[in-house]
């Protein structure tokens, strides 16, 4: 299976995160996801998505108006969810399939990664973190910016009058049934950047 030959033996991964507040290193991550893409931007289908559901530490930290948009059920989360630790472990396991060369890492494709990247090091922990994860990362939120200043630059109709990922999937006929579902939005993250590089062509 190939990849962009300009990430140098890196794999491109959308990337999201659940959780239960707004603030970094004090609110948890309740879902993550890695979805691993190819060469033409699509699902890579040779390997699953990393797709797990994490248990909540410090309940008493829930941001309840943030997390009720993710329709969790508290409850049956914490009876289904894993540990951390446990789930860092298995995440370690699954990037061996991608049988990386040494120094390759996950290239993060995602939707305001500014803020999703440091609950995923918050998981992570700084070493691991900067083993596995690329730097150079891919954003919609911020290509969808970067349009909206050229049209604003060319005095043309900005095309995204929002920047959430629910309205550029709408602007861009996309189906976003699962919203705010990990798994669900790495699914529309991948398809809206796909559609906007085309755009750009």
């Amino acid at each position: 299976m190939g990849n962009l030959i300009h990430l140098n033996g890196n794999q491109l991964c959308a990337i999201d995160v659940e959780t239960t507040g707004l603030v970094p290193f004090y609110n948890e991550i309740v879902e993550i996801c890695f979805l691993p893409l190819d060469e033409r931007l699509e699902i890579r289908r040779d390997i699953p998505p990393f797709d797990v559901k994490l248990k909540v530490e410090f309940p008493e930290r829930i941001d309840w108006d943030a997390f009720r948009v993710t329709k969790i059920n508290f409850c049956k989360h914490q009876q289904v969810a894993m540990d951390k630790w446990t789930a860092s472990s298995l995440f370690e396991q699954w990037i061996v399939k991608f049988k990386l060369q040494f120094n390759k890492r996950l290239s993060p494709l995602a939707h305001n990664w500014t803020f999703d990247q440091m609950f995923v090091r918050d998981w992570l922990g700084n070493g691991l973190y900067e083993d596995i994860i690329d730097g150079r990362y891919r954003d919609t939120l911020a290509v969808a910016l970067y349009l909206n200043d050229v049209a604003d630059r060319f005095a043309e109709q900005v095309p995204f009058a929002k920047l959430n990922l629910a309205w550029l999937a709408k602007k861009l006929g996309i189906k976003h049934d699962h919203a705010h579902s990990a798994l669900g939005d790495c699914i529309v993250t991948a398809e809206v950047y796909n559609r906007l590089v085309q755009k750009m062509i």
